[in-house]
């Protein structure tokens, strides 16, 4: 995996000798900050000013506070949302040996992926700059003021050829139907399928101990791939058009089901595609949740959980060890977008159980 700042050297193997109790437990500490079920329940309950004053007595309340002078309302919470995310990363980069700051920064990367994504939607509208400062999420491997920088281009060619561990040349063709057909779509999906290259590259590096690192980022790709298929279908893609948006990962088991999925005549036939019974059973159970109301919301919503409970359980069964990091930093992203819809829900008085359905808890 190379990037401007590189992860690892060419040939490089990560090496994972020793175990780090120190870092996993002050991971462990960090989880039990994340917010529980009752905590939810409660902020559902809660008018919007309410929650605002629950998040300024949690540990949420440093960003509020300091953010508080600048902004206010809902555009405050989100802010302060995001900003927390990024001190959180960065914290656990501080307290983590090398190895693991590696292991954290090649996950990590899909931010700089969509920063890059949000500036050129950006220059490309020709939308306030300003505007667009506030999309920046510098949780990645490149700080802010890199970001801010590239924020100056005028077109979304000079972007490109301002990020580092981008090769323009393997993107130009894409710069060149941007400029032709005047949509975005396909140069940011050469843009994810560059990140996840680049992750899949960086698990073969991996050592055994890093197996279940591997696993969980390959259930991401498959899970980012099953929603690409079905959101295709919806809209009457046929098959050939969606085989060009997949993610291949090499491993044939993953690819293997996904081409299943590909021969789906629509969505309505595609548990008869899954292999294994029970991923079988739950997938028979969203395609009704979608046939009843024609919207993939449910569908997405449980995908989503379902990665999250195999954070949390790689965390249950392996506490003190590389999993534990991986396991709170999805967990504390999922935590990010939950109280993002419950502030934006409540802002614009949206139902108590839409806003519920919404969460991914």
């Amino acid at each position: 995996m190379e990037t401007g700042k590189k992860i690892l050297q060419k040939g490089e193997k990560l090496r994972l000798e020793s175990m780090y109790p120190y870092t996993y437990v002050r991971t462990n500490v960090m989880r039990t900050l994340l917010l529980k079920k009752s905590d939810y329940d409660k902020l559902l309950k809660m008018q919007f000013s309410e929650i605002a004053r629950y998040l300024q007595d949690s540990q949420y309340k440093a960003e509020i506070d300091e953010l508080a002078v600048q902004y206010s309302g809902v555009e405050l919470i989100e802010m302060a949302l995001t900003k927390n995310l990024v001190r959180t990363f960065n914290k656990l980069r501080k307290i983590s040996p090398v190895p693991l700051v590696k292991m954290i920064d090649a996950y990590l990367m899909k931010y700089d992926i969509m920063n890059i994504k949000t500036i050129m939607r950006g220059v490309y509208t020709k939308f306030d700059k300003e505007e667009t400062k506030k999309l920046i999420i510098s949780a990645g491997i490149y700080p802010l003021d890199f970001y801010l920088d590239i924020l100056k281009k005028d077109t979304v060619e000079d972007v490109l050829k301002s990020i580092p561990f981008i090769d323009y040349g393997s993107v130009q063709k894409f710069v060149d139907a941007l400029k032709e057909k005047g949509e975005l779509f396909e140069l940011e999906n050469e843009l994810d399928r560059h990140y996840y290259h680049s992750i899949i590259s960086f698990t073969s590096t991996l050592p055994s101990e890093g197996e279940l690192f591997r696993k969980f980022l390959f259930s991401q790709i498959e899970m980012t791939n099953t929603l690409t298929i079905v959101r295709m279908l919806k809209e009457g893609a046929v098959k050939n058009e969606i085989k060009e948006r997949i993610f291949w990962t090499g491993a044939k088991d993953k690819d293997l089901q996904i081409r299943m999925l590909l021969d789906s005549r629509n969505i309505e036939s595609m548990g008869e595609k899954i292999s294994n019974k029970h991923v079988r059973k739950t997938f028979s159970k969203l395609i009704e949740a979608y046939k009843e109301n024609n919207s993939l919301v449910e569908f997405e919503r449980q995908m989503f959980k379902s990665l999250l409970q195999k954070a949390i359980l790689f965390v249950h069964q392996h506490p003190l060890s590389i999993n534990t990091i991986l396991g709170f930093m999805f967990a504390k992203e999922i935590e990010i977008q939950n109280l993002m819809k419950i502030a934006k829900g409540k802002a614009l008085g949206i139902d108590e159980e839409f806003i519920s359905s919404e969460l991914v808890v």
